[in-house]
């Protein structure tokens, strides 16, 4: 064969490059959205609480998949039809990192300054909480970072508020429990808590139709602390508390000694587990169970609601801070 005809026929001949790119007509993008599409038919917790119209959303979108010539277009379709959902237990993880679906807007409720001029003395459990007393002599346990919280942290932290049984009441924050392991934190509401008490309840898909659910699971119940403190305690809630941090709302919220003010939690929980799409390397994150208050009643897009509303303008939060005041004020006529 002489040069020129190798070179021909080398021409010809599909390159390595060529022989890995994807189908004409993206079908294995096409094959991923399915994929997805029929996985979160099945599985997803929230259609029939946000009243999505899921087959319609398949029409709306997989044309755009089949027409995605890339996997960071499939994403971008996958992203846009997602965020339809409004569920911030939805995310991908792509070859270009992770991207969320949906950021439910909110307004932080609570000012460092503020609390800082109400406390009497402080001390932190790793990353994880604040122990310490106010001014007005009452306990105060504050959530500084949940995701940084260990069963050892909580338990050292349970033992810190132990030795303030003598009280006369506890101010409990959580205006920044953003989520975490709710296991890690449950020592923390432990120690207020003097019996079994079940604080939460979830359910399952179970069938092919969007409201065929299994049975109404209690999560694991509180478990009372050995010394708890059962004197009156004030728990401040608020928009960033979500997530795990509203499992650590609900055990609170369910335990008598307890009285809750400020502002709804998020409203956002949804036992999110993966799927993978391994044509594409593409997995989605979606909720899986439909997380209830005790009595049954879904907090998705509803939050934790508190007994005593304490809201106000961002503009009243700087060196006071009027919703930690608003609790002190509560806490103070629930002692006496």
């Amino acid at each position: 064969m002489s040069a020129m005809l190798a070179a021909v026929v080398t021409l010809l001949l599909p390159s390595a490059a060529d022989q890995q790119a994807p189908p004409a007509g993206g079908t294995i993008y096409v094959r991923a959205f399915d994929q997805l599409w029929s996985e979160m038919d099945r599985q997803y917790s929230y259609f029939q609480l946000k009243k999505i119209d899921w087959p319609a959303l398949k029409s709306k979108y997989r044309p755009q998949a089949e027409a995605a010539k890339s996997t960071k277009e499939l994403v971008g379709v996958l992203q846009k039809m997602l965020t339809e959902l409004k569920d911030q237990h939805i995310w991908i993880d792509g070859p270009d990192g992770r991207v969320g679906t949906h950021r439910e807007p909110w307004e932080k409720n609570w000012s460092p300054l503020g609390i800082r001029n109400q406390l009497a003395s402080i001390e932190m459990v790793g990353k994880f909480v604040g122990v310490g007393k106010l001014k007005d002599g009452f306990g105060l346990l504050i959530i500084e970072n949940q995701q940084a919280g260990t069963p050892e942290l909580a338990r050292q932290a349970a033992v810190k508020i132990e030795g303030l049984r003598d009280v006369l009441g506890f101010v409990v924050d959580l205006r920044n429990a953003e989520g975490g392991n709710e296991a890690h934190a449950m020592p923390l509401a432990s120690a207020f808590c003097a019996k079994p008490t079940v604080y939460a309840r979830q359910k399952f898909r179970a069938g092919p139709g969007h409201g065929d659910f299994g049975p109404v699971f209690d999560r694991t119940p509180l478990t009372p602390a050995k010394i708890p403190f059962t004197k009156p305690v004030v728990v401040i809630l608020g928009p960033r508390t979500m997530s795990s941090g509203e499992g650590l709302a609900m055990m609170f919220a369910a335990l008598p000694n307890v009285t809750t003010v400020g502002s709804p939690t998020r409203g956002s929980s949804g036992g999110p587990k993966p799927v993978e799409l391994k044509d594409v390397g593409v997995t989605v994150t979606f909720s899986r169970w439909v997380a209830m208050l005790p009595d049954g009643t879904p907090i998705e897009g509803r939050g934790v609601i508190p007994q005593i509303e304490a809201k106000f303008p961002i503009t009243a939060f700087g060196a006071t801070d009027p919703v930690l005041e608003k609790a002190i004020e509560v806490l103070k006529a629930k002692v006496k």
